[in-house]
């Protein structure tokens, strides 16, 4: 496609995204993975943004949706989905920007050149829960590595208890989808290799809150488990405490290498003026823009 040919489709397609954030900004329901449309840059087709599924569940995704139709005049289709998928996605080129907490899976695309305008746009905490006893003894450690080594010394002394029911295991909960809490807890549990394995340790199915209600419902006295400040509002009443809590987590907005669409740079350009980050700090439920 020569240069001509490339700005027209480019300008088609941001003039379909702006008159279609003037008919419509109402929410529509987010796409799922499997409904993203294929990309044909330059011919005019609606913008997509990858938004993490637990933002989406929050509602910041429809939250920002209708800030970015207000600010830029811009429409947005959200597709929703767990951060690392959506990196899949903006690696492979068929999708042109998204905003995901993975930063192992990140750096790895960024460092590739297979990612554009990699950076981090929302900052919020993450919080370890666990069983008020604390039988791993890890409440108010400072060094979350050191504390998942004591999770899975004390999950694999404790195994036969946790089989067994007993009061004294330690058992942990993991994410069961490739969000970026899942992408955190990998990184932690590496160090401990074929350790960090048995009886002691479920995935959860999919779903944000899964994780916490399997560690609730965890035989006598209930589980560990790691999950994001927004989920942990969302709970409701669980038997669970938070164990350590303050954990940094960053989500950062990147485009596609591979796929090129005008409205990627529009969005992404709105995310760091101050309008921008004044629509990203009124969501104000534990989101704020990075100091």
């Amino acid at each position: 496609m020569d240069r001509r040919h490339f700005l027209a489709g480019s300008a088609a397609a941001l003039a379909l995204a702006q008159a279609h954030a003037q008919r419509d900004p109402v929410l529509r329901a987010p796409l799922s993975l499997d409904q993203l449309p294929p990309p044909g840059a330059g011919k005019g087709e609606p913008f997509v943004f990858g938004v993490e599924t637990m933002m989406v569940e929050n509602g910041f995704a429809d939250y920002i949706r209708k800030a970015i139709a207000r600010d830029v005049g811009l429409a947005v289709d959200i597709v929703s989905g767990p951060s690392v998928d959506l990196l899949d996605k903006l690696e492979a080129g068929t999708l042109a920007a998204a905003l995901t907490n993975a930063p192992n899976r990140e750096a790895m695309l960024d460092k590739k050149g297979l990612i554009i305008g990699y950076r981090p746009v929302v900052v919020t905490t993450s919080v370890l829960l666990g069983p008020p006893k604390d039988p791993a003894g890890i409440k108010g450690m400072s060094n979350l590595a050191q504390a998942y080594t004591r999770l899975v010394e004390m999950g694999n002394q404790t195994a036969t208890q946790v089989q067994t029911g007993q009061a004294d295991g330690c058992g942990y909960v993991a994410q069961g989808e490739n969000s970026g809490t899942r992408d955190l807890e990998a990184g932690l549990f590496k160090p401990a290799g074929a350790k960090a394995s048995g009886a002691w340790l479920r995935t959860a199915p999919a779903g944000s809150l899964s994780a916490v209600k399997l560690a609730s419902q965890w035989p006598v006295g209930g589980a560990y488990t790691l999950i994001e400040q927004s989920v942990l509002a969302r709970a409701g009443r669980i038997p669970l405490k938070p164990v350590i809590d303050g954990i940094p987590t960053t989500y950062t907005v990147a485009r596609s290498f591979r796929y090129t669409h005008p409205a990627a740079n529009m969005l992404m350009g709105w995310l760091v003026t101050t309008t921008g980050k004044q629509a990203i700090n009124g969501f104000k439920h534990g989101y704020r823009t990075p100091t």
